[in-house]
């Protein structure tokens, strides 16, 4: 299990990798092709598609509950579980293709800042949407079953597999003269694909099982209890990236949309990086949390896996900080200079939060629904409320503002937690994992200014050497100022392992 924790977690690495050279590489080609405009619609039919492709808690309960019955071998209560959560999945379905159809004939009204012909484009981007959401609903399940076996490799494999596949059919209907709505359709296409080839690798590589058969008020009464708070967090989740192009289309328009969309992409790779090594302790968590001494094996990991997080994800939020205005403007030009303001403001929040991400996993294995669910509740009112009274004025930077506020209020909130529900000593980690970390952050960007002030480099070439040098300058720092003597032992182990037997 070892060996596919790893292989999981560099699987998940790569499509981080392969997301950000795309994002790169492709997004302002794709913004050439089919304008701002369409693509401030693709953003909103995208953030649809978020809002739609809610499980209720489901996806998480699947994960949580599969992941103790095999702690403790408990097949058959898994697999009658499992047929709960199926009937539950096939009504919640009918109810969500109901509110879809309901959706489609107040388009006109809730967006009603697009034009008359962004309307007709996106009404038809909705109804692929709709049944991309009806079709793939059942199947959210797929990913919280694999996490729960363990099966790393195969789930992260077809996750880079999926993206790839993505990115490689937009190109070509691009090329073939396709707008907006292929691109659309080819999201929806490729994930209901993989996610069938998710269900073969369930059935030929795994011991679970469905029993439909079987009425367990227990276990349902569990389950329910679960999902209700789960639902409300997913519910608050999607108050945040995915309701704001919503916010953006009422009150603003479609450029500003546009402009969020770049955010998103940029969030949404950080994101990657944090969760790619973050979502694999499920079951690892399960197990502390029934040990004799679960508070203090938890500390251990969260600061483990703090310190790792916060290295790398430090490496790309200073660098963004010290060449990110460059960045922008080679990427999509000075038009979008505002990016850069509105990317730091969202990303200021997470890196607080992802390096916390074991505790945030520890809060879900615990069961402790109700009181994350309160937290991500104020946590969506905040952004919801200052959102509509910041969009109008200040467009996509005032949304950025409230998603940075909103989420400042959820790390404090979720704090709390740590300490009063899993025992946790909040103080103790902030000390352990960031206690030294800013000195050689604000030498790193401190430095990076002075070089930009005095070279002034320009175009990509520019960048291409001012991300060498802010590179250097942070791996020197962390490596003197940051890095402990048993991180750094392994990191020349890892170095040499696979670049010096690389080349033996």
């Amino acid at each position: 299990m070892a060996s596919q924790l790893k292989k999981g977690v560099v699987l998940s690495y790569a499509r981080v990798v392969f997301n950000a050279l795309a994002g790169l590489l492709y997004t302002p080609w794709l913004i050439a092709c089919i304008g701002s405009s369409d693509y401030g619609l693709y953003t909103l039919a995208i953030s649809v598609i978020n809002m739609f492709l809610l499980d209720f808690g489901l996806g998480s309960a699947v994960s949580r509950f599969l992941s103790k019955y095999k702690v403790e071998g408990d097949w058959d209560d898994a697999a009658v579980f499992l047929g709960i959560v199926y009937r539950v999945y096939f009504i919640i379905d009918i109810v969500i293709l109901m509110v879809l159809v309901a959706g489609y004939f107040l388009i006109a009204a809730i967006y009603a800042n697009l034009t008359v012909e962004e309307l007709r484009k996106f009404q038809v981007l909705y109804m692929i949407v709709a049944l991309y959401s009806v079709l793939s609903f059942p199947m959210l399940s797929f990913d919280g079953i694999l996490n729960s076996e363990e099966k790393f490799v195969a789930w992260k494999g077809l996750d880079l597999l999926e993206r790839i596949t993505n990115v490689a059919l937009i190109v070509v209907f691009l090329l073939l003269g396709y707008g907006v709505f292929a691109l659309v359709f080819t999201n929806a296409l490729t994930v209901l694909v993989f996610r069938c080839l998710k269900f073969l690798v369930i059935k030929r590589s795994t011991n679970v099982h469905v029993r439909f058969g079987v009425q367990n008020s227990k276990l349902t009464k569990e389950l329910v209890s679960f999902s209700v708070w789960t639902t409300a967090v997913s519910i608050s989740q999607r108050m945040i990236f995915a309701i704001m192009p919503s916010i953006l289309a009422a009150l603003s328009n479609s450029w500003e949309i546009a402009l969020f969309g770049l955010v998103v992409s940029l969030e949404g790779n950080f994101y990657g990086v944090a969760a790619a090594l973050g979502n694999v302790f499920m079951t690892r968590v399960s197990r502390a949390l029934v040990s004799e001494n679960a508070g203090n094996q938890l500390q251990v990991l969260m600061t483990k896996v703090g310190r790792v997080q916060l290295f790398i994800l430090g490496a790309i939020f200073v660098g963004f900080i010290g060449i990110g205005r460059l960045f922008v403007a080679c990427w999509v030009g000075g038009e979008f200079s505002m990016l850069y303001a509105c990317t730091i403001l969202v990303l200021i929040p997470s890196m607080i939060e992802s390096p916390e991400i074991v505790g945030d996993t520890a809060i879900t294995a615990a069961g402790a629904m109700k009181q994350k669910a309160l937290i991500y509740l104020a946590m969506a009112i905040t952004n919801i409320g200052t959102g509509i009274f910041l969009v109008g004025p200040y467009g996509a930077l005032g949304g950025c503002v409230s998603i940075c506020i909103a989420y400042c209020v959820r790390t404090i909130g979720m704090n709390v937690l740590y300490a009063s529900i899993l025992n946790l000593q909040i103080g103790r980690f902030f000390r352990d994992v960031y206690g030294r970390w800013p000195i050689p952050a604000v030498l790193t960007v401190g430095f990076t200014f002075a070089f930009d002030w005095i070279i002034a480099p320009v175009g990509w070439l520019g960048v291409l050497i001012e991300l060498t040098v802010v590179t250097v300058l942070y791996l020197i720092f962390t490596w003197i100022l940051f890095l402990a003597p048993t991180e750094k032992k392994k990191m020349m182990s890892f170095i040499e392992m696979h670049i010096g037997g690389s080349k033996k």
